[in-house]
Parts: C-alpha cells; sequence; structure tokens
C-alpha cells in the first residue's frame, strides 16, 4: 500500500528568484522505499534539481542533486531507499527541493512534511483523538480506542510528576492485533524482534506501539504496556541527544513501576537470584538497553530494575528520580548521577538495595514452589543435628574410664 500527500499549485519565494506553479507530493512503499515528486515553473531556465530531505527531531539531513531536462518548466521525481535516510517505523518526513537556475540564481520550494508510518497491514488504521493523544486501530470499534485513550492521558499525567518532565503535546498510539503484525512492521525496517517483544517506543516521533490480541485479557494488556511505552518514549523525549546515557535500570525500572500492578513473574525471578546469589551488579544494568542480554538475562535485569527503582522511590523519594531524570539528560554518567541525586555512590546504593531485598525476603512469603528449597535446607540441617546429638551407644570393648580435660581459653569465634 502506498501512502500519499499532494499539495496545491503555490508560489514560493526564493533567495534569488521565483517559482510559480509549484506543485509537490510524495508518495511512499513502507519499508521501502519514498518517491519524491515535483513540478515547477520560472521565468528563466533552471538548469539544475536538489532534494533536501530529513527525519523530523533526528540529526542529519539527505541531499542529493537530481538531474533534470532543462526548461523554464520543469518535472522531477526521484525514488530514495528508507536506508538511504535512516528513516524509522514511524515517524515525520520533512522535505524541500531546492533549483538553480543558468545564470546561477537560486530557488527553493515550501518546505513540507508527510508521517510515515505503517500501511503494509492488511487493514487502514481507523484514528480516535482525546486531547494529545490519536489512538490508531484496525478496527471501527470504540471501545478499544477508548480505554487506549484513557490509559495513555492519565499515563502522560503520572509520568510528568513522577519522572519531573515537559507534559507532551501529541502522542501516537498504535494497536495492533497481534504480535506477528507488529514484530513485521519492524522487520520491514531491519529491526531484529524477539517473540517476546511485543510493544516499542520511539520518543522523538512521540509514538508507541502495542500488540493487543482480541480477546478477555485485551485491556489487561493495555493496562500493562501502554504506561511503560509511554515511560520510555517521555524518558527518551527528555532525555534528547543523551539518550544512550540513561541507565536501563532507570529506563525500565520506571517504566515498569508505572504499570498498576508489580508482574509476579518477575518478582519470582528477583527472588530466586536473590536465594541463589546471581543477581546482576547494578554496574552492569548502567547499559542503556538490555538488548544485548539473552531472554533469562533479560528478565533477571528487568526485575532488578523494577525493584531498585521502588526502592529508590521508596527510600529517596521523588525529587531524587527528578534529579536522576535530569542528570541522565544531561549526559552525566551513571555513576555521576547516582551520586548527584542522592549522595551515594553506584555500590552504596546497590548494597543499601541488596539489604532491602533481604528484608523483604525474610518478612514476605513466597510461592509454595519457591519456598521448596528453604524447607530442604531446613530438613536437611535437621537430620545432620540430630545425628550430632542423639546419644551413640557405646561397645563395652570402648569405654574408657572419665577424664577432667584441662582448662582452655574459649574462642568466640570458633562458635
Amino acid at each position: 500500500m502506498i501512502g500519499l500527500l499532494l499539495l496545491l499549485p503555490q508560489k514560493a519565494a526564493a533567495q534569488d528568484g521565483m517559482l510559480s506553479d509549484i506543485s509537490q507530493q510524495v508518495s511512499f512503499r513502507y519499508g521501502d522505499s519514498l518517491t519524491f515528486r515535483v513540478q515547477a515553473s520560472a521565468d528563466s531556465v533552471i538548469s539544475g534539481a536538489r532534494l533536501i530531505v530529513e527525519v523530523a527531531n533526528r540529526a542529519g539531513v539527505h541531499s542529493e542533486a537530481i538531474p533534470i531536462t532543462p526548461g523554464q518548466t520543469v518535472s522531477v521525481s526521484h525514488t530514495v531507499s528508507v536506508d538511504v535516510i535512516d528513516l524509522p517505523p514511524f515517524g515525520e518526513i520533512v522535505y524541500h527541493w531546492d533549483f538553480m537556475d543558468q545564470a546561477g540564481r537560486e530557488y527553493s520550494s515550501p518546505t513540507d512534511s508527510i508521517w510515515y508510518h505503517d500501511t503494509s497491514v492488511p487493514w487502514t488504521w481507523v484514528t480516535q483523538q482525546d486531547g494529545a493523544v490519536t489512538v490508531y486501530t484496525n478496527s471501527e470499534t470504540a471501545e478499544v480506542s477508548q480505554a487506549a485513550l484513557e490509559i495513555s492521558l492519565v499515563a502522560i499525567i503520572d509520568n510528568v510528576q513522577a519522572l519531573g518532565v515537559n507534559n507532551i503535546d501529541n502522542l501516537r498510539v498504535y494497536i495492533y492485533p497481534g504480535l506477528a503484525s507488529l514484530a513485521n512492521s519492524l522487520r520491514l525496517h531491519g529491526l531484529v524482534v524477539e517473540d517476546w517483544v511485543a510493544a516499542a517506543a520511539y520518543p522523538d516521533q512521540q509514538t508507541v506501539i502495542v500488540a493487543a490480541e482480541s480477546g478477555a485479557d485485551q485491556l489487561e494488556t493495555l493496562q500493562r504496556d501502554l504506561p511503560h511505552m509511554i515511560a520510555h518514549m517521555m524518558i527518551g523525549r527528555a532525555a534528547g541527544s543523551h539518550t544512550d546515557s540513561v541507565p536501563g535500570w532507570f529506563n525500565e525500572g520506571m517504566a515498569l513501576i508505572s504499570a498498576p500492578e508489580t508482574d509476579p513473574t518477575l518478582e519470582d525471578t528477583l527472588y530466586d537470584a536473590l536465594r541463589e546469589e546471581r543477581l546482576i551488579p547494578l554496574e552492569q544494568l548502567c547499559v542503556p538497553s538490555f538488548a544485548a542480554f539473552d531472554h533469562q538475562e533479560a528478565t533477571l535485569a528487568y526485575a532488578e530494575s523494577a525493584s531498585v527503582m521502588a526502592f529508590v522511590t521508596n527510600r529517596y523519594g521523588t525529587n531524587a528520580i527528578h534529579q536522576l531524570m535530569n542528570g541522565t539528560a544531561s549526559g552525566l554518567s551513571c555513576q555521576d548521577t547516582v551520586e548527584g541525586s542522592m549522595g551515594v555512590s553506584l555500590a552504596e546504593l546497590e548494597s543499601q538495595w541488596h539489604n532491602d531485598l533481604l528484608s523483604q525476603a525474610a518478612r514476605s512469603p513466597q510461592s509454595e514452589a519457591s519456598l521448596w528449597p528453604w524447607v530442604a535446607v531446613i530438613i536437611a540441617s535437621f537430620v545432620l543435628a540430630m545425628l550430632f546429638i542423639a546419644p551413640q551407644p557405646i561397645a563395652a570393648s570402648e569405654r574408657q574410664e572419665p577424664f577432667e580435660p584441662e582448662p582452655e581459653e574459649l574462642n568466640i569465634n570458633e562458635i
């Protein structure tokens, strides 16, 4: 399918000359290419053309000279691969044309834009808007759209307060009816998608995408995943060019604790790792993404991130969260951000968090399955103790006269 934007003829002022009867348009094949077309006239012979394209809110501009047949009226068509301009799966494309005549005078078309999104799906996106949020779904059923709108609006307010960031003026939410179609959208842009990834955020384009299959769990999925992705989007938006400085444990942790309920699977993963003494050091979770981790490591990384941020929120308060956000947005290192926000080193924060985890483990009952290893250890210890404590029969040939041992100083370290 092809998305198309057509502009009506208009006048355009330039540095040295004036274009007339100009019209420009751009069409795209999702995940493949964009085709730019322009027709324009001038009062002299136009001999050269150049296309200038960029993705809104991203560094880098694609500029390419386009061969034309000289004339006072020119028609130009040029196709650009999505890879050439590093186009994300969803984004705003900004473009214009520059021309030059035989005398060296320059002309420019108006700067314009088009919204690029997934048109490879076998449905037409239906939109519903409320304030700053626009929801795109595959159905005209208003229930899903309305639920997504309400969840998104609340999540925006919650994140503004929790992170201390600016409000958002335009959020696009795309809801896919299944993981397969969402994954296909990303793969068309060369992105490797794990089977367990069911959502994505594009902070610089103020867009989130979520897979929520129809059925009894659809609302629960939206309530879990939408606040999560909106938190990512708002953190990335606040960090701007310093997105890679945001520690993964902060980014993922804030996203996870934004959900209305904690994930019991993550809690079990965390306490299992605590018991088996295989928690991932906090320093290793300072990376901006856990994408390089395998599934098991990533699950534990997410579990630790949620636990750390819950601890920081309870121990240090909202102001510390705001300071963490400000520090990462300024490009500070993970260590410097923690020290500047809470007055402790990263190692000290980790120690405090570990102690809190141990305290929680001692007073919080675990699932029956997770208690069995502890029960086994207790039973084994009891049996061993009984072997030493229970009186043993002594053969007559082994009996000896009692004797009085010499007094000896007691070493308390041996007790």
